[in-house]
């Protein structure tokens, strides 16, 4: 399981993280992110936050039913 970066792709000045949410069975049903200003989400600590992002998606994903 990894994590997407959206670098102010779809709106100027705008940076978002997220990772999936997976079912029991492995299916994504959802997506847990994080956006906020290219200003302050700036390219050295998107490694960090993604993979904060990705350990409580994994979290909930597990509450779900799934198993890694």
């Amino acid at each position: 399981m990894g994590y997407a970066v959206d670098d102010e792709e779809l709106y100027p000045g705008v940076r978002c993280i997220a990772a999936p949410i997976r079912g029991y069975d492995g299916s994504v049903l959802a997506s847990l992110g994080i956006s906020g200003p290219a200003t302050r989400l700036q390219s050295e600590v998107i490694p960090r936050l993604g993979r904060i992002v990705m350990k409580y998606a994994q979290e909930v994903s597990r509450r779900l039913g799934y198993l890694f």
